[in-house]
Parts: C-alpha cells; sequence; structure tokens
C-alpha cells in the first residue's frame, strides 16, 4: 500500500484492502512487486556517445577513442540523448541511480526538470587531478569545487568523487572523503579497473603513465604509491562502510580481506568490463566474504544499454553458483545501502519510498526461487512488463 509517496503497508491484497478501506486498490496479474532496481554507477553525460566507440582489450586506447568521440559530438546532441537515457533507465524499473559526471550538465537537466525529474539518488561531480595542488591547500580546492553544488537545492544529492587513484592526488582523495564524511555522504571511486591501471600505480609506469603525460600532466608532482589500490586506500585510512569501489576487477585475495574487514562496499559493472576487455570480478570470492555488492552499467560509451536486467544475467553467467537471489539484491538493496540510501529504497518495507516495480512474468514461477531465477536470467528488461507505481 502506497501513500504520498511511501510504503504504508505491506501484505496480502485481500488484508490491505481491509486495513486501508476506501481507497484505490490496483490488480495486477502474473506479476510481482519488486522494489526499484538501483544503477549505483553509470555516467548518464556520456549517453551521447552511444554506438560510438568500439570493445576493445585496452582501457587506454578507449580512453583516447573517447575523448575524440567526445569533440565531435554538437552542442545540440548532448541532452537529447541524456534524456533518453534517463527515459531507458525508468522503462526498465530503474528510479535510483549513482551519476557520476564532470562537466555539470547532469545538474543542470536537474534543475531545468524540477518536480518532473524521475530519478532519486547522487549525483557524483567527478575529479580528476592527478597532481598535488598548486596552491598546496587540497580542502580549499575541494571547498571551492563544492560550494556552487552544495548552495542550491537539485531533486538528487551532489557530492564530490574522485576518479580513481591513479588520476587524484594523495591530498585531494583524503579532501574529497573528509567532505563526504561531514556531510554523511558515499565516497566513491573506479578501483582496481584494468591491468593498466595498476601497473602504473605499482610500479609508475605503462601505458596509464604515457596517457597522463599525453594530456599534459606534470608525472613529477603525482603521488604513485607502489602498491595496489586497495593497499594504498587503507593506508589512507579512506576504507569504511561509506566507501564505494567500483569494478574491482583486477584484486588479489588480501586486497578482498581488507575491503571485508573495512566494510566496504563493492559496485560490479560486468558489461563494461567485457566492452574494455580488462576480466571479469572476483564475483564468488566477493559473495563468499559477505561484501555488499551493488550493481552499475557504467556508461553508454562502453555499454550499449542502461538494462540492469542485463548486467544480473551477465554475473550469473560469471558466477554460476551465486544464488539468484544474491544477484537480485545486489541490485536493489544492495544498490541502495552502497549508496548509504537503505532506509529510503531498496526493499518493500513500510516506511521506505516509493515507487514500487511491477514485473509482468512471461510464465508462472513455482516458487520464490523460481522468481529470482526468472528475473536475473532474463537477459534483458524486455523480458518482461514493466509498470512502475508511484
Amino acid at each position: 500500500a502506497l501513500f504520498e509517496g511511501r510504503i504504508v503497508g505491506v501484505g496480502h491484497g485481500q488484508d490491505l484492502r481491509l486495513k486501508f478501506p476506501g481507497h484505490e486498490f490496483r490488480f495486477h496479474p502474473d506479476s510481482i512487486l519488486v522494489p526499484s532496481f538501483v544503477n549505483a554507477h553509470c555516467h548518464l553525460e556520456l549517453s551521447p556517445l552511444k554506438w560510438r566507440l568500439t570493445p576493445t582489450a585496452s582501457l587506454t586506447s578507449w580512453v583516447k577513442e573517447l575523448v575524440k568521440a567526445r569533440s565531435t559530438i554538437g552542442a545540440e546532441e548532448w541532452v537529447p540523448a541524456i534524456k533518453e537515457a534517463i527515459n531507458e533507465l525508468v522503462e526498465g524499473g530503474t528510479l535510483v541511480v549513482g551519476d557520476v559526471g564532470n562537466t555539470g550538465l547532469v545538474p543542470s537537466i536537474m534543475m531545468e526538470e524540477a518536480d518532473d525529474w524521475p530519478l532519486s539518488g547522487i549525483h557524483f561531480l567527478e575529479i580528476i587531478q592527478p597532481e598535488m595542488p598548486s596552491d598546496g591547500d587540497p580542502e580549499l580546492t575541494i571547498m571551492n569545487e563544492e560550494a556552487p553544488l552544495i548552495e542550491r537545492a537539485f531533486p538528487m544529492e551532489i557530492t564530490l568523487s574522485p576518479h580513481g587513484v591513479h588520476t587524484v592526488h594523495a591530498s585531494i582523495l583524503s579532501a574529497i572523503k573528509k567532505r563526504a564524511q561531514e556531510r554523511g555522504l558515499p565516497f566513491t571511486l573506479h578501483v582496481a579497473e584494468s591491468p593498466e591501471e595498476m601497473e602504473f600505480l605499482i610500479r609508475g609506469e605503462g601505458p596509464m603513465l604515457e596517457l597522463l603525460q599525453h594530456h599534459g600532466r606534470d608525472t613529477s608532482r603525482l603521488s604513485i604509491p607502489n602498491k595496489g589500490p586497495v593497499h594504498f586506500l587503507e593506508e589512507l585510512d579512506l576504507l569504511d562502510q561509506k566507501s564505494l569501489l567500483v569494478h574491482c576487477v583486477q584484486l588479489s585475495d588480501d586486497e578482498l580481506d581488507i575491503i571485508e574487514k573495512k566494510g566496504a562496499n563493492i559496485c560490479l559493472c560486468p558489461r563494461s568490463n567485457t566492452f574494455l576487455g580488462v576480466g571479469e570480478p572476483p564475483l564468488q570470492e566477493m559473495v563468499s566474504r559477505g561484501i555488499n555488492c551493488a550493481i552499475g552499467t557504467d556508461s553508454l560509451a562502453s555499454n550499449d544499454k542502461l538494462d540492469i536486467f542485463s548486467e544480473m544475467t551477465a554475473l550469473k553467467r560469471i558466477a554460476p553458483d551465486v544464488p539468484s537471489g544474491t544477484i537480485l539484491k545486489m541490485a536493489t538493496l544492495g544498490g541502495a545501502k552502497a549508496l548509504g540510501l537503505e532506509s529510503r529504497f531498496g526493499s518493500l518495507e513500510v516506511g521506505r519510498c516509493s515507487p514500487v516495480v511491477a514485473l509482468q512474468l512471461p510464465h508462472n514461477p513455482h516458487s520464490g526461487e523460481d522468481v529470482e531465477e526468472a528475473i536475473v536470467t532474463s537477459g534483458t528488461r524486455h523480458a518482461f512488463q514493466i509498470e512502475i507505481i508511484r
């Protein structure tokens, strides 16, 4: 039962009709109700790049192609493509996002849409600054970046996030984490996505270093840790239950142990990983350790759709022994928890926020496990008729 944007009752339909007499009753035959799906890591502002880049086996080659392709997009193409991507999310039952951008374009669309903005979640304004700030005061740098955002009321919370350990100076990483803690918001960044990232962080060499030099970065002012990103984040005391590490493909067992010990969250983007040729995340090992996992699509520059169903199916292929119910939880409560929004989204409980998603199943399942299996192995949102109930 829903009232003024909140779940006010959960139970059998007949019981709810007795409890809430005189209210509208809607019947959804052959359907199940699930919480809104959560896309915990996407880049809506890159949506105009759909179909413009090709699958690769090198992240740095993809970045070069991305920069080139981005420069060819006309000013009139950006907003329509972003709005189309938002519609794709909503039509697929995804109403909560962790969106990442570095242009401010998505926040400007939020303000334009105002009360009609359909998504909840957090927009992360991404910082890329591998060198030590020239003024030597990283906290002042971060405050100056953040001030214009927190002075205005947006439909979604907006906060800063570092791109990654390999693209943001250690002092800036710490300053961003401090601000996130002060505001009670998550701290998210790309971690252990590619072998090139790991080569750069551990040995200070390779294509990632060359890419930074190519873009005019002063490599003499970098903070190269000579260790993996998880070890470095632990050393900087930046890992806790409010930390969301995206990708985590190139992780060793001891790094997984650190993430487990710190209670940090992981967001998996399996179809983007395939597009970029960086490998597959050790999902079974993550689940075995009880690490909270979320699911993201990444951007349409490294994916052909923003479809959580496709991502769930990809994860099931990677780790067939992980129960489908566990993967479904990653796409709902796991994502909400990773974004610090589990008190509002991710489960069908009294007090949680609407909307609720009705999935009309193509056949009648025999058990709850059959329902979970049908959802997770469907491969696409188009396998279901989806209705958003507000």
